[in-house]
C-alpha cells in the first residue's frame, strides 16, 4: 500500500478548511455530505460545479490548479516507485514532455475512480462522520505483474540495451536521455493495459469532519490519507 506524503499534504490543502455556512437550503448532515462529495470529485475526478464552488469559496480556476497539484504530485510518486527517479533527483529533472504525459496518465487513470458516498451522521461531540465506499483501481497491481514477468517487449529490449552503456563514462546528457527513455516506456507499459482496468475488492473509510470555532469544517486528515491509498492499489 502507498504512502504518498507530498500528495496527502498537498490535497490537505485542498481539503482542509470548508466552509460551513455556504447553503441554507441544505441541513447541517446534507450540508457535510455534498461537501465531502464535492471535494473527492475535486480532488479525483477534476469535477467541480458552480454549487461547490460557492461552498469551498473557489473560483474554477483555483479548483483546476488544485486538480492539477494533486495529479503532479501522484506523477512524482509513480517516477519514485519505478525507479524512473532516485531519491536525490527531482521531478523536475525529467524532460517536460515526460513530465506531462505521467501527468496525463493520472489524470486518465483517476478518471476511473469509483466511490460512494454516504449520508453523514452528526455525532453527540458536534462532530459528524461520513462512510466512503471505494473500489480500488487496480491498474498498479497489473503494471507490477507484468514488469516482475518480463511481459512488455519494449521494456526488455530496453533493458537489453541499456546493459551495454558503460555508466563511468556516460554523459549526464546520454543519462537523462536514457533516464526519459525508461519513463516514456513505462507510460506506455500502463497505457496499453489501461483497456483492462479494473478494481480490486471494495473497501469502505469512515471520514469525520469536525466543525471549527470559527464555523468551519475541517476534515481529518489521517481518515483522508488512509482513503487516499485505497482509490489506487500499488503492490
Amino acid at each position: 500500500m502507498k504512502t504518498n506524503l507530498l500528495r496527502v499534504m498537498a490535497i490537505a490543502l485542498v481539503i482542509g478548511m470548508l466552509l460551513a455556512t455556504g447553503c441554507s437550503l441544505l441541513s447541517g448532515e446534507d450540508h457535510v455530505t455534498r461537501l465531502v462529495q464535492g471535494n473527492l470529485d475535486q480532488v479525483y475526478l477534476g469535477e467541480y460545479d458552480e454549487e461547490y464552488l460557492s461552498l469551498v469559496d473557489l473560483t474554477a480556476e483555483e479548483a483546476e490548479e488544485e486538480y492539477q497539484t494533486g495529479l503532479r504530485y501522484e506523477a512524482e510518486y509513480f517516477a519514485y516507485y519505478f525507479g524512473i527517479l532516485t531519491e536525490d533527483e527531482s521531478f523536475d529533472d525529467l524532460s517536460p514532455t515526460l513530465q506531462q504525459d505521467i501527468i496525463d496518465l493520472y489524470d486518465e487513470i483517476y478518471s476511473h475512480s469509483s466511490y460512494e458516498v454516504e449520508p453523514s451522521v452528526r455525532q453527540r461531540d458536534g462532530s459528524y462522520t461520513v462512510k466512503v465506499r471505494i473500489k480500488p483501481i487496480d491498474i498498479m497491481v497489473q503494471v507490477v505483474e507484468l514488469y516482475e514477468n518480463d511481459g512488455y517487449q519494449p521494456l526488455l529490449d530496453y533493458f537489453s540495451e541499456s546493459g551495454e552503456i558503460d555508466w563511468s563514462t556516460i554523459t549526464e546528457e546520454e543519462y537523462w536521455a536514457d533516464t526519459n527513455r525508461y519513463g516514456e516506456l513505462m507510460v506506455d507499459m500502463v497505457r496499453s493495459l489501461l483497456p483492462g482496468l479494473g478494481y480490486g475488492e471494495e473497501k469502505s473509510q469512515v471520514i469525520q469532519v469536525d466543525e471549527t470555532e470559527d464555523g468551519y469544517l475541517q476534515i481529518n486528515g489521517d481518515d483522508f490519507a488512509i482513503f487516499d491509498e485505497y482509490v489506487i492499489t500499488y503492490p
